[in-house]
């Protein structure tokens, strides 16, 4: 779980990056709508991590290739399997406290504004959506996952104008027409599973002006001057109180981003729409790449080391009691069982005084079974004392046992 968590995070990183940087320029080039679109790449790369693309490859890493991988790979399996319980409790906690979190404002927001039935609001809206009203409610919003409603301030129809209620009310139905609520429920799990990468805290909430702005576009596409000129002055009204709201629901105006979004109404342009495909492709195509690459290096870990079971040696005791330190070079093969054999030694210094207890041990180790037999592991065991300094090994890419008498 922890190493499936950390290789989609680094999928995801640079196209949440690429998508925050360049939202203002898809803005201005393209539209709100077609780089709101773009954000669907992220749960589609969640949906591509549960394919393994490595049947694509059909050319076989060589020997010494990997060899080459198993030291560097090797660390990473043992600081993973390490510190697997810890990361796993710690990942946990961040995950059940930002759950908790979004449930605990949700339902005391809710219980603060104190909502009671609208009948003059229903009358505008259609028949599956509620309508409400609220005197502690800064700005209209909308909310309900099963039962989707618009939630109105009690001085609604006297804060704006009718053109402006009719513009407003026309923007929280395009949230729920087009499925906002379960797209930001879908963003409140990504965030709560990933709350660990800094990244996704970042383009959260550039996630949320898209949505925002990308709305605007849809209401005020067939507007004049004058009445995109009323929207935004609504805007800036709804922006004037600082009252909490729920993050299960979605504001007319949320604090922080309205400036972008009255920018955005005065400098909006025609939607174009050939940008589209090819846009959604290069995203897809860079996620496309990266997790070919992550799987790629998971099917090489799970096929060459991935140990389940090593017992070391033992330190014979002729050689405790005089004083005898040294190493064995050891190889052996893997088959598609996960058992080892054509066990043989290599290299053995002093010559024969280690040989025996590293076959019989090597014999009973047990890893995870590869896609196809590995051949030629080798293994450095050095025998030394506690107190004794470190024999450096004698191949670059070869694994070093340490191995100890017992106490």
């Amino acid at each position: 779980m922890i190493s499936w968590l950390i290789e989609q995070s680094v999928v995801m990183t640079p196209l949440l990056l690429i998508l925050a940087l360049f939202q203002r320029f898809g803005f201005k080039k393209l539209s709100a709508r077609i780089v709101y679109f773009c954000w669907l790449v992220i749960p589609l790369s969640l949906l591509l991590s549960c394919i393994d693309f490595t049947f694509v490859n059909t050319v076989k890493p060589s020997q010494l290739q990997l060899m080459g991988y198993q030291q560097e790979v090797a660390n990473y399996n043992q600081i993973i399997h390490q510190n697997d319980m810890p990361m796993l409790l710690a990942w946990l906690f961040g995950l059940c406290s930002l759950l908790a979190n979004y449930l605990i404002r949700h339902i005391l927001f809710f219980k603060h504004i104190g909502m009671k039935e609208c009948l003059s609001l229903k009358k505008s809206l259609p028949k599956n959506v509620g309508a409400y009203s609220a005197s502690r409610l800064s700005t209209p919003l909308s909310s309900g996952y099963f039962s989707p409603f618009i939630a109105v301030p009690k001085s609604f129809r006297t804060d704006y104008t009718k053109q402006q209620q009719q513009m407003i009310i026309a923007h929280e139905l395009q949230h729920i027409r087009r499925g906002d609520l379960y797209w930001n429920l879908l963003l409140m799990l990504i965030h709560s599973a990933f709350w660990f990468n800094p990244a996704v805290w970042y383009a959260r909430k550039h996630f949320h002006l898209c949505q925002e702005v990308s709305c605007d576009e849809l209401v005020l596409s067939d507007k004049n001057k004058q009445q995109k000129l009323s929207y935004s002055k609504a805007l800036l009204a709804s922006q004037t109180s600082k009252r909490l709201n729920s993050p299960m629901s979605i504001a007319f105006c949320e604090q922080g981003i309205y400036s972008c979004r009255i920018t955005q109404i005065a400098t909006s342009s025609a939607v174009k729409k050939a940008y589209l495909l090819p846009l959604l492709f290069f995203l897809i195509l860079i996620n496309f790449s990266m997790q070919f690459s992550v799987n790629i290096l998971a099917s090489i870990r799970s096929g060459l080391i991935q140990p389940i079971m090593r017992i070391l040696p033992v330190y014979p005791e002729k050689a405790v009691a005089n004083d005898i330190e040294g190493f064995t070079i050891a190889s052996f093969s893997i088959n598609e069982d996960g058992r080892t054999e054509n066990i043989k030694i290599n290299i053995s210094q002093p010559s024969g005084a280690f040989d025996d207890e590293v076959i019989n041990a090597i014999e009973t180790w047990r890893y995870k079974k590869p896609h196809n037999n590995i051949e030629e592991i080798e293994v450095q065991l050095n025998f030394r004392k506690q107190n004794s300094q470190p024999i450096k090994l004698v191949k670059k890419d070869t694994e070093g046992i340490l191995v100890t008498p017992k106490q």
